[in-house]
Parts: structure tokens; C-alpha cells; sequence
């Protein structure tokens, strides 16, 4: 395999590691042949007109990313969609017509301070299609993006949703972001992460 990656270094949750932490973290891993890294910057890295977003503040994302490619290694800015961190609670308070609609049971299992909350793939198409292109708009140096689909939650369960089926709702996301991504970098590539066995196993998912 030419690929040696690392999967979601988290800003999300490495809660004020300061910058000089995260430089030697890169030289650990260049010291171990990784040259391909998808780093989680939903909920830390501030898009103008995103702040509620933001479950901490880290300004220092593009210096990072510079020194990844200083050391040899693509870098691919990474987010969930349609959930996870920055996206929910942090859309959901700029945007509670877009929560997703579960029944009483589900949220409270997934309480929107716990950020588990889900976004209504239907009505929040738009707002989560702005906020992952304003991540790469931030730091448009890197590689491309990595985008983890909406999994392990059950599926919203509105009309438009049922109807249309999720893995179609993804499939279509990924293809409108990959062309605003290549609009602002040509050359820009994009990861999907297709999901878990719980949740994308079966028919209509499973086409995915």
C-alpha cells in the first residue's frame, strides 16, 4: 500500500493543545512513514459567519496543515455531515428549523449538549453544504476534504427524507461539494467515508 494514513487527528476534541504540541505530534507520525493525514476541524478551525460553531477556538489550523506538507504528508480538512461536533449543536442554534425529526426516545439519547444531535438531511442540505465548503474556503491549502457520512444515528425520519432515501441524499451531497471544492482548487480531492454496518447495512443504504 503507497497509502499510510491517519484517520481523524481531532481538534474537535484535543481541547487546547497549544500549536507546538501538535508540530511534534506531526514529527511522530513523519517518523513513522504516515504521509496522508484527514484532520477534524468541524467545531475548532472559525469560518466568518460560522462562529456558533465553534466548541473551542483554534486559530492556528492553516500552520499545521503547512507544516503537515512541509513533512511530506497530504493533508485532508475533515467534517461529518448532516452531524457530529461543530455541525449540531452549533448549526442547530444558528438553525433550529433544521434539527432532525426523531421521536422523543432518540433525542433523548442524543441531547443536543452531548453534540450527537442530527441535522435533517432534507432542510439542512444547504447550510451543511456552506459549512463544510467555509472549512475549506479557511485553509484552502490543503489536499482536499474528508468527509465522515451521517452514521451510526438512526436516519431522519420527516417525509422528504423516508422518501428519497439517505444513501441518495449522501450521494448527492458528496457530488455538489466535489464540484465547490474543485471550483475553489482544481486539483482539490475528496474522501467519503461510506459509513457503518448499524446504520448503512441494509436496503436502500446499503446501495451506497
Amino acid at each position: 500500500m503507497t497509502w499510510q494514513v491517519s484517520y481523524c487527528l481531532d481538534f474537535g476534541f484535543c481541547f487546547n493543545y497549544p500549536k507546538s504540541y501538535w508540530r511534534g505530534y506531526v514529527d511522530t507520525l513523519a517518523g513513522y512513514g504516515v504521509n496522508a493525514v484527514m484532520l477534524w476541524v468541524a467545531g475548532a478551525m472559525p469560518t466568518p459567519g460560522f462562529e456558533p460553531t465553534l466548541a473551542w477556538r483554534c486559530d492556528y489550523v492553516p500552520g499545521i496543515v503547512d507544516y503537515l506538507h512541509e513533512r511530506g504528508m497530504r493533508v485532508y480538512l475533515m467534517s461529518g455531515v448532516y452531524g457530529w461536533l461543530g455541525m449540531s449543536p452549533g448549526l442547530l442554534r444558528m438553525h433550529p428549523e433544521i434539527e432532525i425529526d426523531w421521536p422523543k426516545e432518540l433525542k433523548d439519547a442524543y441531547p443536543l449538549e452531548s453534540t450527537r444531535r442530527g441535522i435533517c438531511p432534507t432542510r439542512g442540505r444547504e447550510v451543511c453544504l456552506d459549512y463544510v465548503e467555509s472549512l475549506y474556503a479557511a485553509c484552502p491549502q490543503a489536499d482536499g476534504m474528508s468527509l465522515e457520512v451521517f452514521c451510526e444515528k438512526p436516519h431522519c425520519r420527516c417525509p422528504e427524507c423516508t422518501a428519497r432515501g439517505l444513501w441518495r441524499i449522501e450521494l448527492e451531497f458528496l457530488d455538489e461539494i466535489t464540484r465547490r471544492l474543485r471550483r475553489r482548487n482544481p486539483a482539490a480531492e475528496v474522501i467519503w467515508n461510506v459509513g457503518y454496518e448499524r446504520t448503512h447495512g441494509t436496503y436502500p443504504e446499503a446501495e451506497l
